[in-house]
């Protein structure tokens, strides 16, 4: 959303307009941990915040889901070494459901040594929670800054983060829903570099991207 604090009329506004289950959005660029008109503004959510002032990522899961039946435990913070205000995770537990594990992510962009650095250290934290919960269904949404396919990009070109990213989603079993190919594109009209990965196959499960506003360069 590129700071969620001047965006805050349009995020309400799509909140409003499409009342999600479940969201994520990135580069929420708030560097105190959850504020008063953070929680007011998604008021009817659970939600937990990784704040940054660079990057900063908000998991909102609606109320009903988060309290019917089981838990939501929404503070996933183990000892993972990945830099701050880029995942923030959540293991739903459902009467009637495998649990699922809700994972928002803001990928660092570039193809730089501190970038891959980075990546590397979240993809590690990814897996720790997979290990630690076997038993859930993944569910990984975000900012991912690398395409999963090689005609997610314009130009053809794979990058050092694409073949990495995609290395990773084989390890770690997820795989993105119905679309077809070449799929739309999320940021501006050159790439796909966002996306909606899960570990597990749904019938008739499809993703579609719609431009909300003007508070962010991604779709």
């Amino acid at each position: 959303v590129r700071g969620l604090y001047k965006a805050e009329h349009d995020v309400r506004e799509l909140f409003a307009k499409t009342k999600p289950c479940i969201a994520v959005l990135t580069e929420s660029k708030v560097s105190t941990d959850s504020p008063g008109w953070l929680q007011a503004m998604l008021s009817g959510y659970h939600t937990i915040h990784t704040p940054c002032y660079k990057g900063g990522v908000v998991l909102a899961v609606k109320d009903y889901l988060a309290t019917q039946g089981h838990s939501c435990e929404m503070c996933i913070r183990d000892s993972c070494r990945t830099p701050p205000g880029r995942l923030a995770a959540a293991l739903l537990s459902l009467p009637q459901s495998c649990p699922l594990l809700i994972i928002g992510a803001y990928w660092p962009a570039g193809h730089d040594a501190e970038a891959l650095r980075d990546r590397a250290g979240m993809e590690a934290c990814v897996q720790s929670w997979q290990a630690k919960h076997p038993e859930a269904v993944t569910l990984l949404l975000g900012d991912m800054n690398a395409a999963y396919f090689a005609d997610d990009r314009d130009e053809g070109h794979a990058y050092t983060a694409d073949t990495a990213f995609q290395a990773f989603c084989q390890r770690a079993h997820l795989h993105t829903l119905a679309e077809q190919r070449p799929r739309q594109r999320t940021f501006k009209t050159i790439s796909r570099i966002d996306d909606v990965l899960i570990s597990a196959d749904i019938p008739g499960a499809s993703t579609h991207v719609q431009e909300h506003g003007g508070f962010s360069d991604h779709k």
